[in-house]
């Protein structure tokens, strides 16, 4: 976080500078006020006249000043909080699947919108105001040292009471805050839920249910907010209270000296107004005091997650191509639960296998292994004579591709959903549509973006969508998990066709699809069955399938 302070510190500086001038004339403001009285007791018009003028250039200035200071205060905070969303986001992608799976998606939305804006707000929107209040107290003690250090001396003490009011409050309201954002969390989780599930609460009537479970939520988060806002109010009722206290305490002292001769009332006038340029940025200063401290649990959360060891490795040895592939005693528990037990195959380059087994056997967790998405298994996997622990997972990705059962779509053109926003051939792209069967779509959609994640698109044409892209990275490596799960018959045979027929790349295609029509197409039929990937015949699938019926 430093680092962005630093990095932004141009902006600041300048920010800092524009608002420091405009502080010391602020002072010098008071000075001359106090002429301008001591003229109007003496009735000296020319000098009355003169002070005017001059406090009025001085105001047109000093609010120049203030608000080009002002202005890029604002772009200071904007360009840190762009920059500090930008490196969270980055940190996040970073994450190997397993420990981003250890969170669910609303934790991270959370952190890159509310808990952003908190920081950007009440973090990064606050230095430069600091500076400025911390130079306009300055400036004014320093103006009381030229009128009266015997006044200065006394009532100095008294500008710094609102200044306790954060040293006791902040923490407590730190803590309020992170319940809050916690709490935020808990709500997004449910909003979510209640949207992706719409279809399921219309047709099994849970209007009822979902209702209470979101009064619920919302309850617990409004009132965490109003656990926080009771604290906040106090501090702020807090400050103001002792900030009267204090203006009220230095007038007191003036007025004493007055009595005794050593201070006079012009004087005391353009003391008065100093005092307020120095109470009032107090005060300031002690509410952004507490807007700091406040965000300490947020940013050592952050720091946290920017801190996080558990990323792809991209520092191992590049992989030259996929070759053949090895597994050999590869075991794998997921929470508790014996996936793969000692698990020994071998994956002949360029051959395409159909994988079979129970719902639960492990199918989609082997692929996910071969992608390098966890590697806390035991035993050896290697492509060609290479370990995969070993391997710079940026590598393995150029080679691999994977057609996943839920599909995702960016807000975006058809085209660049297949492409991913790669350079790519027109002849090129057209074949890759006619072998997943998108002509027509491609040509009905023509340059339409697709949003909320291809709502517009049926199950069937998601699934040839990911297939294309597949299709277009030409990789050695295909990993197929369910890709025809939403497709009818015709489709589906289409898919495993075009999929079986790709040359020089090895397919490992997960499926239910038992037919004869489709297993045919396969040089192998493998099955997971007790944590075990054991060969089978293709008439023995057949001979099950007639069973079951």
């Amino acid at each position: 976080m430093i680092g962005i302070l630093v990095h932004n510190k141009y902006t600041g500086v300048l920010s800092a500078i524009l608002l420091v001038v405009a502080a010391l004339l602020h002072v010098s403001f008071a000075f001359f006020l106090g002429r301008i009285v001591e003229a109007s007791i003496d009735l000296d018009m020319d000098l009355f006249a003169n002070n005017v003028i001059i406090a009025v250039l001085i105001i047109v200035v000093a609010s120049c000043s203030e608000l080009i200071g002002q202005v890029y205060r604002s772009k200071f905070a904007m360009k840190t909080g762009v920059e500090y969303k930008n490196e969270l986001l980055k940190k996040i992608l970073e994450l190997n699947v397993t420990r981003f799976n250890d969170e669910n998606h609303s934790y991270y939305l959370n952190v890159l919108t509310e808990e952003t804006g908190i920081i950007q707000d009440h973090y990064f929107m606050q230095f430069i105001a600091v500076i400025q209040n911390a130079t306009q107290v300055l400036f004014g003690i320093g103006a009381l040292l030229i009128i009266s250090w015997k006044f200065t001396v006394v009532v100095f003490g008294l500008f710094f009471l609102p200044l306790l009011v954060p040293s006791v409050l902040g923490p407590i309201l730190g803590n309020r805050r992170q319940a809050a954002t916690k709490s935020n969390e808990s709500y997004i989780i449910n909003i979510k839920g209640i949207l992706e599930g719409f279809e399921v609460i219309k047709t099994f009537g849970l209007y009822n249910r979902i209702s209470e479970q979101f009064t619920s939520k919302n309850s617990s988060l409004e009132r965490m907010k109003f656990e926080f806002e009771k604290v906040n109010s106090s501090k702020d009722v807090m400050t103001g209270a002792l900030t009267q206290v204090s203006q009220m305490g230095a007038i007191a002292v003036g007025v004493y000296l007055i009595f005794q001769g050593e201070m006079s009332v012009p004087v005391l006038f353009a003391g008065v107004q100093i005092i307020g340029g120095i109470i009032y940025p107090i005060e300031h200063l002690s509410r952004r005091y507490a807007w700091i401290i406040g965000t300490r649990p947020l940013r050592e959360k952050h720091a946290l997650l920017l801190e996080d060891a558990s990323v792809d490795k991209i520092d191992g040895v590049s992989l030259k191509k996929v070759g053949e592939i090895k597994l050999k005693d590869v075991c794998f528990a997921y929470q508790n639960n014996q996936i793969l037990r000692n698990c020994s195959f071998t994956f002949t380059s360029g051959k395409k296998y159909a994988l079979l087994g129970a719902s639960g056997s492990g199918k989609s967790t082997l692929l996910k292994i071969l992608m390098g998405h966890y590697g806390n298994y035991k035993g050896q996997i290697s492509f060609g004579d290479v370990d995969l622990k070993k391997v710079d997972l940026s590598s393995l990705y150029k080679f691999v591709s994977a057609i996943h059962q839920n599909v995702f779509l960016f807000d975006d053109t058809l085209r660049n959903n297949i492409t991913l926003y790669r350079m790519t051939s027109e002849e090129g792209y057209n074949e890759v549509l006619k072998q997943s069967n998108l002509c027509q779509l491609a040509s009905r959609l023509e340059e339409c973006a697709l949003h909320d994640n291809g709502s517009s698109l049926s199950g069937g044409e998601k699934q040839r969508v990911s297939v294309a892209r597949s299709l277009l990275n030409q990789s050695e490596l295909l990993l197929v998990d369910e890709a025809t799960a939403s497709l009818d018959k015709k489709n589906a045979l289409q898919v495993y066709k075009t999929l079986t027929s790709l040359k020089n790349v090895t397919c490992i295609a997960v499926t239910h699809n038992r037919s004869e029509e489709v297993l045919s197409l396969f040089d192998e039929i493998i099955e997971l069955r007790d944590g075990h990937i054991e060969s089978i015949k293709q008439h023995e699938v057949i001979m099950e399938n007639s069973l079951a019926e």
